[in-house]
Parts: C-alpha cells; sequence; structure tokens
C-alpha cells in the first residue's frame, strides 16, 4: 500500500523521512505506510478515524501507527508539526514491524519533544550532516517510546490482519474519492472487492463510525466547503450538483447541521488572507496549508524556541 499523501511539500531530502509543519481545516479519513507523528503547536482539534475520538490540543503528541486510518477537524485551523518515519528508517531495531502504539496520544515526554524540535530544525536548515544528526534523532525518539513501554508487540498474523484491514479501508476511501460527484453504490464496491453487501457495510460502519452513505455525504459536503471557499464565481446550484448531491434542500441541510449556517451564509463569512510564503493545498476533500522551508524555521523558532539548543 502506498501512501496516498503525495501533494504534501515533503522537502525529500532524507528517504523513509519527511518533516514539514502544516495548518489544517479538515482533512477526511486518510492512511499512510509510514509512522506519522504529529505535534500540535497552535489550536486543537478532533481526530477522527480512531476509537474513540480524540480531542487534541497545543502540546501535545499524537502517534498513527502505519495504515491506521485517521482524519482531522478543526473549527479553526491547527498548526502542528509532522515527521513522517518509514519502518526503513528504523531497522535497526529488528522488531519495528510488529510494534504498534495502540494509543495515539503520547505520555508529555520533555526529552522527545527535545529530540523532535532537533531534527526539525535540522532537517529545514541543513547543516553539514544533517541527515546524520536528523535520522539518529527520530531513532532516538522512537527508542525513549519503546523503552518507555509505550509500544505493543503485535504477532505477525495480527499485524497480516491490519495490513489488510488498512488496504481494504483505503480501496473505500479511493472509490468514494473517484466516485462521490455521481450517483454511487456501496454494491458496486463489494463487487469488485469480492464481498458481501452485509459485510462491507458492517466494515465501513466500524472503521470509519459512519455508514457507507454518510461518509459518501461528508465527502460531498468538504468537497462543497472547498468549492465555496476558493471559487466565488461558481453558483451555488452548480456547486450543488459538482459535488454529487441532486436536492438542494439536503446540501442546504448538510450545511446547517455541520456550520450551523447555510451554503450562502458559508460563503459570505470572512476569511483572513493567506500569509506570505506559504502554499495552500486542497486536495479532493481537505483543506490544508503547508509552509516554505524559510518560514518552517520562522515557525519553529517562535514555537519551539526552548527546545531548539543546537551546537
Amino acid at each position: 500500500m502506498k501512501s496516498r499523501e503525495v501533494e504534501i511539500v515533503r522537502y525529500p531530502q532524507i528517504k523513509g523521512l519527511s518533516i514539514f509543519l502544516d495548518t489544517v481545516s479538515y482533512r477526511t479519513p486518510h492512511v499512510h505506510e509510514e509512522f506519522e507523528l504529529i505535534w500540535i503547536l497552535d489550536g486543537q482539534m478532533m481526530i477522527g478515524g480512531i476509537r474513540p475520538q480524540l480531542e487534541a490540543g497545543a502540546g501535545d503528541l499524537v502517534l498513527f501507527d502505519p495504515g491506521r486510518i485517521h482524519e482531522f477537524l478543526a473549527e479553526e485551523p491547527c498548526t502542528f508539526l509532522c515527521f513522517q518515519i518509514s519502518r526503513e528508517l528504523l531497522s535497526s531495531f529488528s522488531g519495528i514491524g510488529l510494534i504498534r502504539f495502540e494509543e495515539p496520544l503520547l505520555k508529555d515526554s520533555q526529552k522527545v519533544k527535545s529530540f523532535l524540535a532537533k531534527a526539525a530544525w535540522s532537517y529545514l536548515n541543513q547543516p553539514s550532516g544533517y541527515e546524520l544528526i536528523s535520522c539518529g534523532l527520530m531513532q532516538l525518539v522512537f527508542g525513549q517510546l519503546i523503552a518507555s513501554g509505550m509500544g505493543r508487540k503485535v504477532t505477525p498474523e495480527e499485524r497480516h490482519e491490519q495490513e489488510e484491514r488498512a488496504r481494504r479501508i483505503e480501496s473505500v476511501i479511493t472509490f468514494v474519492d473517484q466516485n462521490y460527484m455521481h450517483k454511487i453504490r456501496l454494491t458496486d464496491l463489494a463487487r469488485s472487492e469480492g464481498l458481501s453487501m452485509g459485510y462491507l457495510s458492517h466494515f465501513v460502519k466500524q472503521e470509519l463510525g459512519l455508514s457507507f452513505q454518510d461518509y459518501v455525504s461528508l465527502v460531498r459536503f468538504n468537497a462543497a466547503r472547498k468549492m465555496i471557499e476558493t471559487d466565488p464565481d461558481l453558483r451555488m446550484l452548480d456547486i450543488c450538483y459538482l459535488c454529487g448531491f441532486s436536492d438542494y434542500r439536503y446540501f442546504s441541510k448538510i450545511f446547517l447541521k455541520r456550520l450551523g449556517m447555510t451554503p450562502e451564509e458559508y460563503r459570505r463569512t470572512p476569511r483572513g488572507p493567506a500569509q506570505e510564503e506559504t502554499r495552500i493545498h486542497r486536495s479532493v476533500h481537505s483543506l490544508e496549508q503547508f509552509y516554505t522551508r524559510s518560514r518552517s524555521l520562522e515557525l519553529l523558532e517562535r514555537y519551539l524556541n526552548e527546545y531548539i539548543q543546537l551546537v
């Protein structure tokens, strides 16, 4: 299974390690083949796709295992520092392939935060030998987490089952991404996957916490929200149909339910301009803001100065 985050500003100068800052308003369910560790710097957000849902705020560290589904939703934009780490980067520990961190919210650790801040600073600043510094510090992070008992060793059978579930939920997400603008039926996916409707319907509800049709409505809502924010010339009725809604009353009802306002009121809601030296990324149903290297370093100094003490 390949990571679906191909659009992220990765600064991919080190194989197996990506470090970047992200300000997110929403991102619906997604998975990665790497470990993903986020350090929330400003704001708070709900993290769904896990049981139970988690509310995380400034200062929190959250770690997702490879293949673990998760989604982000912030009432106000939430900024975090993100680390994506491949198993290969941690392969000096032979058992890393069977380690799972089942409690995503990590216990507060000043030592871990110090390692993370220095790794990010080195990765983005690129001093001589930064590759060794960044990779070494990430290995220290996972060494510290495992030594403190935060990881659990699973059996090869458990790992296989988890990977198969991740592959299947990614198939659901991809199927909806590619077809939400049209009439969409779970029976079509069940047929292509060779599964019964009953099993797949239960699986989607279990993994996403939503029925299949409710998830499709969520994707359509977020696609419409993106269009409203980014294309002021599109008529609201056109947005409704382009995003797969067949009934304008239902389209308006979804906005009232999720945002407490109609689509027209949402369009009139004031929004601040994007800062300079940033890139706005909008995938099918996500709204995120990524930063240039120089701007990222400025933000690191602002938020993490107490942790960055590199010689």
